[in-house]
């Protein structure tokens, strides 16, 4: 077989060269002085004997020999093309013809290296070797990469990868590059991120073995943060940018630094950490500014997006909207600027759907309109010479530049800024017409744009002919695996045609596309698309059978998803995103009437046995996750090695060390590493699990994490229910469907009840309550705190429906909810029971994450606490309004002082003070002021003191300088244990603020229980000073004379309900803000 064609590189003339070779490697240097390719072949055949049977590979292997070493790369490619006709050996010719079609492509000769590429693919199939396999296509893929075939590449190397598994003269360094090209291919253009996630797994293991890739360990640690952020596990994604962000502070230009802050910002963002997410972008935009350095405008169109989304949660009509929409357009307008100065079209078009949404939070939808036609117009070409097309703009977009700096220079040229800016956009056009179609991104702007015209058009025609040109492009994605576009608008456009066409041309919709994801194998991309048409199917009786199977397909999915994503996602992000799907599944499974008979189920669970297990799966997983990371008690089992149990808890300390580190806000450069020896501690704990389950399933199941089911609750209530009677209450709080499931000492029934509220009205609820109480100084007109002694009735009425099952609580004293989402601050035990009485007179009420976190926090047995810590400390504030300069000083519980107290009062009281004596310590009483982390969880904190000085009330992780007097969420994480009861009398120190649907317990309360702590009281609104003391002073009382907690706080509670001296104190106001969660003996 012949080798590569030189008869294209002839140069005239005998070459002039040194004396005779006497081996080979003097022959490839004379061949190396060859004034081309033709004249390099002829001096090496005129010297056959010299050149041994595998000349290709055996040139390899002396490239590195002085004189061929300093030789340019484009002379070697050249010598080994000319060496490879020459060869006997049919791999070796392989290895000539690869090299060869890769020298090609790297000349921009990609059909020439297309055609030799596959010469090299045929005869490496003929000749069957295992060496050459890999090279072989890998060049063939280099080529079809260069000729943008995408799906021939990623064909290729899975057919190359599938043959070469197994086969021991495979080198790992091609199955590396291999693997690593697949993984850039899914991430940067083929939006297949699982895919990815895969290939970097096989590429992490081939490094292990000594393996090289063609990519650096930045690069692909980069591409494992994308992949993650593609199938949702944000706070890997996070970790990982944090990281990466720390490397890019040596970049020179601060490029590479920018990209990495804009990517970490919508990680942050899509965790629910909007504010976080602002600060990192806003923090940039100073950096950039002071280093007079262009800014990024993709930073820009993100500011403002966010200003946006805190301008649509503002009051309509409020001072803070218009004060957030006009901050928005600023940022808007240098986007505008800075991306038309780039001719960047992608963020041209997305400017102007922003500003359309800004008309809109505004009031002016006609303006919104004229701004989506923009959009329209800027994913068009235009020539040169043409008129420029007049481009609108919301006046409060205009209004920010009228005046100023901008303006004064626009004037001076004698410009007008709509003109200018019409004339930088029409420059964007002239280049949209030099590109021969529409790129992704522009595809993707140009379709929001339709979707958005088709809702608001004026006439019925404009709207046919949006809607016409809406699906033309919709077709044309899905036909052409356009997965970028297709993902993010099919919701979009099946929500627009069922309003505009109703439900079956919606069905039909989603059916297509569903059918494309098939087709190009996508269909692990698709539990939005399932849960849209099981919702669709599930308003038919007749078809709610393939409403559920679609809905189990969409478990099925997030459920392999997290298995295959090698530890990115954690259980509590997973939750978050499969809630919806687990709230329609509850919805059909407990639909009235005859429909949940007819159901064909998976096993053989009845349906509300099913519907248990199924909202258990989806509750406070984060708290289950962390609780399974601590000391278990050691299995009854006479089978079981205690090496084996003593080797599992050693693994554990190092583990909660590696999380620990892993989620610190300032990672350092050993990330990568750590990363690496966390995935090596999980599966080795995760091995030793498996091996003690063989003797101790229960153990494994909580090793695992993995949530109780319906027996185990049964018997988790039988066992802990005290003489006085128990009732066991777990919510399922969804968008649209509410459930309670309920079951009492005594009888072995699950009791299911519908519940008429919705997370968004359990939200308002929640948030009036604490407005009412809190005080609200932003409303109009300002709303006070409440008063002490003339407090004001709580806004309650509406939530009596929350307490369904009133007849089981008869005869039974002790309630125990597992609440979820907003109900986890409200206050159920003030609400009114149907003979007017309050349910804290007629049951003590304690909280519980879940039931499946309850197992974990029973499993030691209770115990008298023996050591106590107090903590006292005053604000600024405080001592400022009392003669004795004591502030909390004053009200500490007599009952905990003892010999075995410890007390920190005053400046004693820092927060490396009260972390260290918090391990030491079983039970902690706290007493100082609170801050709840304004939307960061991992910042509420304990205001304490820096050892010189008291802190303001007011002081918060915002402010500059803070720190020192801070005991913040994220700084408990650093101590080696916690108390296991945890009394705050601290301000909204129980409120909890979850930044997504899988979280329902953050802040102060998550760490805390992360740490081992198996009980917190705390309050989730500003408790009255005197009368919280009182009340905790009691509780404190009787929980050291060794009555349980429940007790202890129910007969608290009735003291102050029943003092006739100062009736005021039966208001809820007084008692009701403490909310026990956990271990209630």
């Amino acid at each position: 077989m012949a080798g590569p064609d030189v008869s294209g590189d002839v140069t005239t003339g005998p070459p002039q060269l040194a004396p005779e070779p006497v081996d080979f490697t003097e022959l490839l240097i004379l061949a190396a002085q060859a004034p081309g390719m033709l004249p390099a072949h002829r001096l090496l055949r005129e010297h056959r004997a010299l050149v041994p049977d595998e000349p290709v590979r055996a040139a390899l292997a002396v490239m590195g020999a002085p004189g061929l070493a300093e030789r340019e790369f484009a002379v070697k490619q050249d010598l080994l093309a000319a060496l490879t006709p020459l060869s006997e050996s049919p791999p070796d010719r392989v290895t000539g013809l690869c090299n060869w079609a890769r020298a090609l492509v790297g000349r921009k000769k990609a059909r020439r290296a297309l055609f030799h590429a596959s010469r090299a693919v045929a005869l490496q199939e003929a000749a069957g070797d295992d060496r050459s396999l890999l090279p072989a296509y890998l060049s063939l893929s280099a080529a079809m990469a260069d000729l943008g075939d995408r799906a021939g590449v990623r064909r290729v190397l899975n057919h190359a990868l599938d043959r070469a598994d197994g086969r021991p003269t495979s080198s790992p360094h091609d199955a590396a590059e291999a693997h690593t090209q697949l993984a850039a291919l899914c991430v940067y253009q083929d939006v297949r991120y699982q895919e990815a996630l895969d290939h970097l797994a096989a590429v992490r293991s081939l490094r292990e073995r000594g393996a090289r890739t063609p990519l650096s360990e930045s690069a692909l640690r980069e591409l494992q943060a994308r992949a993650w952020e593609g199938v949702g596990a944000y706070g890997a994604a996070v970790r990982a940018f944090r990281g990466l962000l720390a490397e890019a502070a040596d970049d020179g230009t601060g490029d590479r630094r920018r990209q990495i802050t804009l990517w970490l910002a919508r990680c942050t963002a899509a965790r629910g950490r909007h504010r976080e997410s602002l600060q990192i972008l806003l923090a940039e935009t100073a950096r950039s500014d002071a280093e007079a350095a262009p800014q990024l405008p993709q930073i820009r169109l993100l500011v403002a997006k966010s200003l946006l989304r805190e301008a649509g949660e503002a009051a309509e009509g409020s001072q803070e909207r218009a004060l957030r929409l006009g901050e928005a357009a600023h940022w808007l307008v240098l986007c505008l600027f800075d991306s038309a100065g780039r001719h960047l079209w992608g963020s041209v078009g997305e400017v102007f759907l922003s500003f359309a949404d800004l008309a809109v939070l505004d009031g002016a939808p006609a303006a919104a309109a004229d701004c989506l036609r923009d959009a329209l117009v800027m994913t068009t070409g235009a020539a040169q010479d043409d008129e420029p097309h007049p481009i609108h703009l919301p006046p409060r977009a205009l209004a920010p530049f009228e005046q100023g700096q901008v303006a004064q220079a626009l004037a001076e040229k004698e410009l007008d800024l709509a003109q200018t800016l019409a004339f930088a956009c029409h420059q964007v056009r002239v280049s949209n017409a030099t590109i021969p179609q529409l790129t992704v991104a522009l595809t993707r702007v140009r379709m929001l744009a339709l979707q958005r015209l088709s809702r608001i058009a004026a006439t019925e025609r404009e709207r046919a002919a949006h809607e016409a040109e809406l699906t033309t492009l919709y077709t044309d994605c899905l036909a052409g695996d356009a997965w970028y576009v297709v993902r993010d608008l099919c919701l979009p456009v099946a929500d627009h045609l069922a309003a505009a066409h109703g439900p079956a041309v919606a069905e039909s919709h989603l059916r297509a596309t569903l059918a494309a994801a098939g087709r190009h194998e996508r269909s692990d991309d698709t539990v939005g698309m399932r849960l849209a048409l099981a919702r669709l199917l599930a308003e038919d009786p007749a078809r709610q059978q393939e409403a559920f199977d679609q809905l189990w397909e969409c478990r099925r999915l997030l459920l392999a998803q997290r298995t295959n994503d090698h530890g990115a996602h954690s259980w509590q992000e997973w939750a978050g995103q499969t809630l919806p799907v687990h709230e329609e599944l509850l919805a059909l499974l407990l639909a009235e009437g005859e429909g949940p008979e007819r159901l064909r189920l998976p096993d053989h669970r009845s349906a509300p046995w099913l519907a248990f297990e199924l909202h258990e799966e989806v509750k406070s997983r984060g708290i289950v996750e962390d609780r399974s990371r601590l000391p278990l008690p050691r299995p009854a089992s006479a089978y079981l090695d205690p090496e084996l149990l003593a080797s599992e808890a050693s693994l554990l300390p190092g583990l909660r060390r590696l999380l620990r580190e892993a989620d610190r806000v300032d990672p350092g450069r050993g990330q990568a590493q750590s990363a690496a020896m966390l995935d090596r501690v999980q599966k080795s704990l995760a091995e030793k699990a498996a091996e003690i389950g063989r003797a101790a399933p229960r153990h494994e199941r909580l090793r695992l994490a993995r949530g109780i089911g319906l027996d185990g609750a049964f018997h988790l209530v039988e066992e802990h229910a005290p003489t006085e009677g128990l009732v066991l209450a777990s919510y399922f709080i969804g968008e649209r469907h509410s459930f309670c499931f309920v079951i009492a000492s005594g009888e072995r029934r699950l009791h299911i009840y519908r519940v008429p509220t919705t997370r968004a009205a359990l939200h308002t609820a929640a948030d009036t309550i604490r407005r009412t109480v809190d005080g609200d100084p932003t409303a109009f007109p300002p709303r006070p705190k409440i008063h002490p002694r003339r407090p004001v009735p709580l806004p309650l009425d509406g939530l009596r429906g929350l307490l369904p099952f009133q007849d089981v609580l008869e005869g039974r004293e002790l309630l125990c909810v597992a609440p979820h989402g907003p109900l986890s601050v409200l206050p159920l035990h003030a609400l009114r029971l149907a003979d007017g009485s309050h349910l804290a007179e007629r049951a003590a009420l304690v909280y519980t994450p879940s039931v499946s976190t309850l197992e974990y926090l029973l499993l030691d047995r209770p115990a008298r606490p023996e050591r106590v810590l107090r903590v006292d400390v005053a604000s600024l504030e405080d001592l400022a309004a009392t003669d004795t300069g004591q502030g909390f000083d004053d009200s500490v519980p007599e009952a905990l002082e003892g010999p075995r107290t410890t007390v920190l009062t005053g400046t004693a009281a820092t927060p490396r003070s009260v972390l260290k004596a918090l391990g030491e310590h079983d039970l902690a009483y706290i007493a100082c002021h609170g801050h709840s982390g304004e939307g960061e969880p991992g910042d509420a904190a304990l205001i304490l003191t820096d050892g010189r000085a008291h802190a303001s009330m007011h002081t918060s992780a915002a402010l500059p300088d803070a720190l020192p007097f801070l005991l913040r969420a994220r700084d408990i994480g650093t101590t080696s244990a916690t108390p296991d009861t945890v009394v705050l009398r601290a301000c909204s120190a129980g409120w909890h603020d979850p930044a997504h649907l899988g979280e329902d317990f953050t802040g102060l309360t998550q760490a805390l229980f992360r740490e081992g702590t198996r009980t917190v009281v705390a309050p989730v609104w500003r408790v009255n000073q005197h009368s919280s003391a009182e009340l905790l002073d009691g509780i404190a009382r009787e929980r050291m004379a060794g009555e349980p907690l429940w007790r202890a706080l129910r007969r608290a509670q009735r003291r102050l309900m029943t003092d006739t001296e100062r009736p005021w104190l039966a208001h809820p106001y007084h008692w009701a803000g403490f909310i026990p969660l956990g271990d209630w003996r």
